[in-house]
């Protein structure tokens, strides 16, 4: 059954209800109205009987009176006949309205015969002058006059109460009627309860219902479904709302699921990617663009860009031209100066080009790494060529160094050998020379001690060489067993060769303290490494060393065994500077100097780190304190 028919059947009955009690109501109002007006009507005759009645009475009464009075010779009955005959007649109209009481009007009629008789028997005692002899004929006149009036008093009482009884059955007939229609209207309105209950259970509860899964939808909440059935209006409705909640729902997690898809693909991506709209709020706030800045991404969003993202990156008025003139702006390679850094960045600019939207998206990559990687590429290239030249260098001073060294020998030999040389006496004789002789000038002269020098300056020379030659080879190095403190000790001499004139620098004024153990077993290592990871750590100190030229610069190396660990320990410190807290922390990261711009491409550290704790499982660590000088404590395993 449609709902529309529902309510007009129940509008239906209802007012068929009260158009039954309005019909009652007015039926017994035109009942209760007319016996009021009966009644009513009824007092007003009997009233008006019984008025003229005593008015007669009295009339008749005055007549007679007044007729005595003035000593009249005669009294005229026709007037008391007359009064009396008003008097049947009123009596007669009254006996008709009081049927009920036939004995009263009776009574009455038998008194008011006796009062007549007695009121003509007083004229004619009048008439004829003997109302003397009867003194009590008027006072017995009075009497049955005043016994008429009771009489008739007594019977308008009784008439009277009759009239207040019909009035008090007038009342209880209409309280009677009153409370049936308070019955009948309360038995409407609980009637009218129960329809409107039932029509609730079947109308408003499942309006209730789909309205508040309508406002759960519309919180976000589409996992609804209600169990209203059947073919009215709510019924349709209903399956209409299960039918969209299921549809949205759907969507919702799509959508859900696209957005999850594509904020993940842009957390992925290592670049900073924001959004913003026209009036340059984020509206898109990426997790490696929440890692740099440290603002997360709730905070961000909706804010303004320039009071989240750092203006020396990017400024906000950069955004301006591509937000009015719709164009992509593209920028490479950068420099900016970012806490304290040189860094370097790729921009692209891109225009939300929605006809409904309406903002940017703001693609920032930082290259600063690449940049330096392929500076130190160059830098690696350079360093390659010149180990390529050393080399070639090498070899080439070795050749003319032998002839040095061997010609030195020679003249050694010759100058000093004296005749145990065979031929020095031969070609001394043909010269005519004596060999003891300029031996003596010569030992006077000094130049043993020259010739001396000079060939230990050339055995420096083919060591220091050799070195050079074998730490160019490193990349072909293989792990061998070594002598960790001799190895030092050559890592120390390759050192001593590193000089700068223009800078000031030279490694060759720094004291070099050795504080060895002594008796270490021999280490299984890559030599070459182990060489540049010491030879790194010396030249860092060194150049630091060089910013304070009062001091006397000073390295002290200390090696020792730890037996319970297998490893052997190699300790350089030096009296330099030293560095803060802040900067020993990030001293092994890569690209990180503190350095002027030129002098260094903060890689040595950290490549020494690679080599001693990935290559050969080793531990590399630092001490310092600044203005206190700092220590490095490489430790290597025995064995590897």
């Amino acid at each position: 059954m449609k709902i529309q028919n529902r309510l007009l059947a129940a509008f239906s009955l209802y007012l068929l209800f009260l158009m039954s009690v309005g019909l009652a109501g007015t039926i017994y109002s035109i009942n209760s109205n007319r016996n009021l007006n009966d009644l009513s009507g009824k007092i007003f005759s009997s009233q008006r009987h019984i008025n003229t009645i005593r008015l007669e009475i009295n009339l008749i009464y005055s007549e007679i009176l007044t007729d005595l009075l003035n000593r009249s010779d005669r009294i005229d009955e026709s007037a008391i006949d007359g009064h009396a005959l008003v008097f049947y007649d009123e009596l007669e109209s009254l006996s008709r309205l009081h049927s009920e009481s036939p004995e009263d009007s009776q009574n009455l009629r038998n008194r008011f015969q006796e009062f007549l008789l007695h009121a003509k028997w007083v004229a004619q005692i009048g008439g004829n002058r003997n109302l003397a002899d009867h003194p009590d004929a008027l006072n017995t006149f009075l009497e049955r006059k005043n016994r008429l009036f009771d009489l008739f008093d007594s019977i308008a009482a009784h008439y009277q109460k009759g009239f207040i009884t019909s009035f008090e059955e007038i009342n209880r007939h209409t309280m009677e009627f009153l409370l049936f229609a308070l019955v009948l209207v309360l038995t409407g309105f609980f009637v009218a309860f129960a329809v409107a209950y039932i029509l609730s259970r079947s109308i408003a509860r499942p309006i209730n219902i789909l309205t508040e899964n309508l406002s759960l939808v519309e919180k976000g909440i589409f996992q609804v479904h209600s169990d209203i059935e059947g073919d009215d209006e709510i019924g349709r409705m209903a399956k209409a709302v299960n039918s969209m909640s299921s549809e949205l729902d759907t969507r919702f997690r799509k959508m859900n699921y696209l957005q999850s898809l594509l904020q993940s693909i842009l957390d992925s991506v290592s670049s900073m990617v924001i959004a913003v709209d026209e009036n340059r709020l984020v509206t898109h706030w990426n997790r490696s663009t929440a890692q740099f800045t440290d603002v997360t991404a709730d905070k961000a969003t909706g804010a303004a860009f320039s009071d989240v993202f750092p203006p020396e990156i990017l400024s906000s008025d950069m955004v301006i031209p591509v937000l009015e003139e719709k164009k992509t702006l593209q920028i490479e390679k950068r420099s900016v100066l970012y806490d304290g850094r040189e860094r370097y960045y790729n921009y692209s600019i891109y225009p939300q080009r929605h006809m409904h939207l309406k903002g940017a998206v703001i693609l920032i990559r930082d290259i600063t790494d690449e940049v330096m990687m392929h500076d130190v590429m160059i830098q690696s290239e350079k360093m390659l060529s010149v180990g390529g030249l050393a080399a070639g260098m090498a070899h080439e001073i070795n050749n003319p160094l032998a002839g040095i060294i061997q010609t030195i020998s020679v003249l050694k030999k010759r100058l000093m050998g004296g005749t145990s040389v065979a031929a020095n006496a031969t070609k001394a004789e043909e010269a005519g020379i004596d060999l003891e002789k300029m031996s003596n000038y010569m030992k006077l002269r000094d130049i043993p001690r020259m010739f001396e020098s000079i060939a230990a300056s050339g055995r420096q020379i083919t060591e220091i060489v050799d070195n050079m030659l074998s730490f160019s080879r490193k990349g072909n190095d293989r792990a061998s067993s070594q002598d960790m403190e001799e190895l030092i000790d050559k890592t120390i001499k390759l050192a001593v060769t590193d000089y700068d004139l223009k800078k000031d620098y030279d490694f060759r004024q720094i004291e070099i303290q050795r504080d060895y153990c002594g008796n270490l077993p021999p280490l299984v290592c890559e030599s070459s490494k182990i060489q540049q990871v010491i030879l790194n750590l010396l030249r860092n100190g060194a150049q630091a060393m060089q910013g304070e030229p009062e001091k006397t610069h000073r390295f002290i190396i200390r090696t020792a065994l730890l037996k319970d660990r297998n490893m052997i320990s190699i300790e350089i410190e030096d009296n330099g500077p030293g560095m803060s807290e802040e900067i020993r922390k990030k001293v092994f990261e890569p690209f990180f100097t503190t350095k002027a711009e030129g002098l260094g491409t903060g890689l040595g550290l950290s490549v020494s780190y690679f080599i001693v704790t990935e290559t050969h499982n080793g531990e590399l660590f630092v001490k310092s304190r600044l203005g206190e000088g700092t220590v490095f404590t490489i430790n290597l395993p025995i064995q590897r």
